[in-house]
């Protein structure tokens, strides 16, 4: 045996055990050795697989997470085409834009509409990071609106209040304070409701538009 190992070594190969041949100074190592080894390994890169028809992604190693479809069109700059450095990509005249437009639109057929966006702060943002982008807005406004009965003898106005129109709103219920509501109690319990619906879908509907923004 001492006779075959030194022809391997003047050689410059062994076989191993399972007849291939090797580098007489590579060694293999044992079972525990091996799960050490696979245990600092790097961890393997997973490509995000996005469904056109959920706010849901998902990974080809099978983790979900909840957040925005990611779109490899608008993940980042030029020069950070894959997102993989942070980058923040301000939003704030895009969004007041398009908010605005949006809460404008709100109203109720026969019932209240909003006539005027009186004040419209805050600022907005897509935030790259990871391969991921995150539409980020935080804003408050004050919406004036409008009722005016069938026959056209009785108008009221008054103002919504929406402090917290905010990305971290996920219910798209957004809180809302009515100011100068009707005098009529059962025109009130009839025209609210509707309305404040009519504007919680407003601003869903600016939503999806933000999370639709293709950046180049």
């Amino acid at each position: 045996d001492d006779d075959d190992d030194d022809g391997e070594l003047l050689k410059g190969y062994k076989v191993l055990a399972d007849g291939r041949k090797t580098s007489y100074f590579t060694t293999t190592p044992d079972e525990k050795a091996a799960e050490l080894l696979k245990a600092q390994a790097p961890p393997r890169k997973l490509d995000i697989v996005v469904d056109a028809n959920t706010t849901n992604t998902t990974t080809e190693g099978g983790d979900f997470e909840e957040g925005q479809p990611i779109k490899k069109s608008a993940s980042g700059s030029a020069w950070n085409a894959a997102g993989t450095t942070f980058e923040e990509r301000p939003q704030t005249k895009w969004v007041d834009e398009h908010l605005k437009k949006h809460l404008a639109a709100a109203q109720v057929d026969g019932g209240m509409q909003v006539t005027n966006v009186k004040k419209l702060n805050g600022e907005a943002s897509i935030l790259i990071s990871r391969g991921k982008a995150r539409y980020v807005f935080d804003y408050s406004a004050v919406l004036e609106w409008q009722y005016a009965s069938p026959d056209g003898k009785k108008v009221y106005k008054g103002t919504l209040h929406l402090p917290e129109l905010s990305s971290t709103v996920t219910t798209h219920k957004y809180e809302q304070t009515l100011k100068n509501p009707p005098p009529d109690h059962h025109l009130r319990e009839v025209l609210i409701p509707p309305f404040q619906e009519a504007v919680n879908a407003a601003v869903a509907r600016f939503v999806a538009d933000y999370q639709a923004r293709v950046l180049r």
